[in-house]
C-alpha cells in the first residue's frame, strides 16, 4: 500500500514537468486536426482523428517540453489557453476551405445550379461544385504533405505561443486581428477565382436583356438558361486546374503568414 501512494506521489510530482505539457499539447493539437482539410473532415471517423491526435502527442511531446511560460499556471487557463492557439492554427488553414465553398457557390449561382445540392464532406450543405472543388482541394492538400508542414508550424507556435502565456501582453487581440485579415483575404481570394464566371453571368444577363428587349414574344429564358448552364460547364471543365492550382498556392503563401 505503502509503494503504491509513493508511486502516486511520483507521479502527481511529475505533473508540472510533463503531465501539463501533455495535456496541453493534446488540447492544442486536437483543435488543430479537427480543423485540418482532409484529415478534419466528417468523412473521417472521430475515432481515427483521436487515434491521430494521440500517436502525434507521443511523437511531438519531447520537442515541445522545456517551451513552458515563465510563470507557473494552474490546469484548466492552460488547457483554455491551448485549446485558443489550437483553434486559431486550425481557423487560419480551414479558411481556406471556405475559400473552396464559396468559389463552388459562386460558380453554382452563375450557372444556374445552384438548386443542386449533394452529399458534402464538411457539416454544411454546399452545391455540387463546391463539394466537387472542397474534395479537390483535400485531396491537393494531403497529397503535398501539407498536413505535415501544419504539424511542424504546430510545434514554430510554441516560439511565439508559449505553453501557459497566452493570454499575456495582448496576445489575444493580435490574434483576433490576424484572423479577421485572414477572413478577408479569403473573401477577396474568392471573388478572384470565381471571376470569370461572374464576367460571363453579367455578359449572360446582359444579352438576355437585350434580347427581351428586342424580342418581347421571345422566351430568351429557356433559350438562354442551358446555353448559360453548358458554357460555365465548359468554361469550369477549362479553368478547374488553374484555380485549383492558384489556390493550392494561395494555402502555401497563408502558411508564411500564420506566424509572423
Amino acid at each position: 500500500m505503502n509503494e503504491f501512494i509513493l508511486s502516486v506521489y511520483q507521479l502527481t510530482s511529475m505533473a508540472p514537468a510533463l503531465v501539463y505539457p501533455a495535456m496541453g499539447l493534446v488540447m492544442r493539437l486536437s483543435l488543430l486536426i479537427f480543423m485540418l482539410p482532409g484529415i478534419g473532415m466528417r468523412i473521417i471517423p472521430t475515432r481515427v482523428k483521436i487515434t491521430i491526435v494521440l500517436a502525434l502527442t507521443i511523437l511531438l511531446l519531447p520537442t515541445v517540453l522545456g517551451k513552458e511560460g515563465d510563470g507557473e499556471v494552474a490546469l484548466i487557463p492552460l488547457l483554455f489557453g491551448e485549446a485558443f492557439v489550437g483553434f486559431y492554427l486550425g481557423f487560419s488553414i480551414r479558411v481556406f476551405v471556405f475559400v473552396l465553398s464559396l468559389v463552388g457557390a459562386i460558380l453554382a449561382q452563375s450557372l444556374s445550379l445552384s438548386q443542386i445540392f449533394g452529399a458534402g464532406i464538411s457539416e454544411d450543405t454546399n452545391t455540387t461544385i463546391s463539394t466537387l472543388l472542397t474534395i479537390a482541394g483535400a485531396t491537393l492538400f494531403l497529397t503535398l504533405d501539407l498536413d505535415v508542414v501544419s504539424f511542424a508550424l504546430l510545434v514554430e507556435s510554441y516560439r511565439l505561443f508559449p505553453m501557459g502565456d497566452v493570454f499575456i501582453d495582448n496576445t489575444t487581440q493580435d490574434v483576433a486581428q490576424q484572423v479577421l485579415r485572414a477572413c478577408g483575404e479569403g473573401f477577396a481570394l474568392a471573388i478572384s477565382l470565381a471571376f470569370p464566371f461572374l464576367v460571363l453571368n453579367l455578359a449572360y444577363n446582359t444579352l438576355l436583356g437585350v434580347l427581351n428587349r428586342a424580342m418581347p414574344q421571345l422566351m430568351v429564358t429557356f433559350v438562354g438558361l442551358p446555353a448559360i448552364t453548358l458554357s460555365g460547364i465548359f468554361l469550369l471543365i477549362a479553368t478547374s486546374g488553374g484555380i485549383l492550382l492558384l489556390w493550392l498556392d494561395a494555402v502555401q503563401a497563408g502558411f508564411g503568414e500564420v506566424l509572423p
